[in-house]
Parts: structure tokens; sequence; C-alpha cells
């Protein structure tokens, strides 16, 4: 699937480095799915590997001065946290606004409100099994890991993206956002999140991909709208 992502994108002259990171528990999945790693070992990896990418440009062939971050699920949380909160990418003397702009796809943007949630669905034991085993059980833990926690320090163009699945906890984070310049968001509410994630790695076309090559190429060599 990834992969399949990458090769989209790359049809249209975008190179995409595909980047892994540390994994939490996931017993809720396999009862074998058993690690030691929490929040923040997943965005401190996710800073190590902006960083590698900004010091390797020139071996590789990529223009670190037209760089954008983004993932899905998971990813749109990480790639958001990364460009709002800048303590990550400051220990690798780096500074958000190294992205010309961040684009997440999908996620839960709100630790708190994201464990509430389980704790009143029919699966409640996923707050513990899923929340938990990735960013603890301390309130100000949650809140120290939630990208809305820190909008305050929006400096990178957003395209904030979201389907049927996690339009409530989009909706949250937009709530948030909306006044703040160079912010964009689309909801779209005609698909799940396993049929977006398809439609933007395998269809032929798709409306969503198209709308993030969109946002890409015009913040493309622009300067920032923050300086």
């Amino acid at each position: 699937g990834e992969m399949e992502l990458a090769r989209q994108f790359a049809r249209k002259g975008i190179a995409v480095a595909s980047i892994g990171h540390r994994l939490s528990s996931a017993t809720w999945k396999d009862p074998k799915l058993v690690t030691e790693n929490k929040h923040p070992d997943h965005v401190k990896d996710l800073a190590a590997a902006v960083d590698w990418l900004v010091r390797n440009a020139g071996k590789y062939g990529y223009d670190v001065d037209n760089m954008f971050i983004g993932g899905f699920s998971s990813g749109a949380h990480l790639s958001s946290l990364l460009c709002l909160d800048p303590s990550y990418l400051r220990e690798h003397d780096l500074e958000p606004t190294i992205f010309n702009g961040v684009i997440p796809v999908a996620g839960a943007y709100d630790i708190a409100h994201y464990h509430e949630a389980f704790i009143n669905s029919d699966r409640r034991e996923l707050a513990s099994l899923h929340v938990e085993a990735v960013f603890g059980n301390s309130k100000e833990g949650w809140l120290n890991a939630s990208p809305i926690s820190y909008v305050q320090n929006h400096v990178v163009p957003m395209l904030l993206i979201s389907e049927s699945n996690t339009f409530n906890y989009t909706s949250r984070f937009e709530s948030k956002m909306k006044y703040k310049p160079a912010f964009e968001v689309y909801h779209y509410a005609d698909l799940d999140h396993a049929g977006l994630w398809k439609d933007i790695s395998f269809a032929e076309e798709s409306d969503c991909r198209s709308l993030i090559i969109d946002f890409i190429h015009r913040h493309t060599n622009e300067p920032s709208i923050f300086d």
C-alpha cells in the first residue's frame, strides 16, 4: 500500500520517503505484539528520519527546499505533532519551517478525546489496549502528545483531510485551527478509513490524491506567508 502510494506521487514528479518508526504494543490485534515503546518514541523516530533526509538530499537528488510531510491515520497524528510541537525537530537543530506544508489525513489529534471515544463505545477495551498502550494513562501525557495542544505554534501551511470514521476527530482539530492562516480542510464523508486509503493509493483517478498534489504544487517554491 505505501509503495503504491509512493509510485502514484512519483508519476507526478513528487518523490516520497516512506518513514518507519518504533511500534507500541497492539495486543488487541495479536497477543504477541508486545513492546516497551510508547510516546514519544514514535515522533522522535520521525524527527530523526527528517534529519537524515535533510542531510542526504544531495546524495539522492531530491529538493530539500521543497519538503512536505504528511501521513495517514497514526501518520497524520505524528506529522501534525512534529510541525506543531517544535521540540522534536529542535533536538536535531531543525525547525518546522523546514517543511513547505503538512498533510495530515484521517487521524486523531486530541488523545484525551480519542481515549474517551473508546470508553463510550462498544469497544471500551481499546481505551486501554490501544490508546494507553501507545500514550500511557496520564492525562498530562495525553495533553503533551496531542497536536491540538499546540495550535498556537502553527507556522506550516496545513491541508487537513478526514473520512467518515475520523470526521469527529478531525472536526475537533479543525475547530481549533479554522481561524489560522494557510489552513485548509476537506472531509470525504462517502469513504471510510480503509476506503480513503485505497482511494489515495490505488485508484486510477483520485480526487483526494489530486487535492494533495495541488496543495504541494501551490506551496512549492513559494515564500512562506508567515515570513
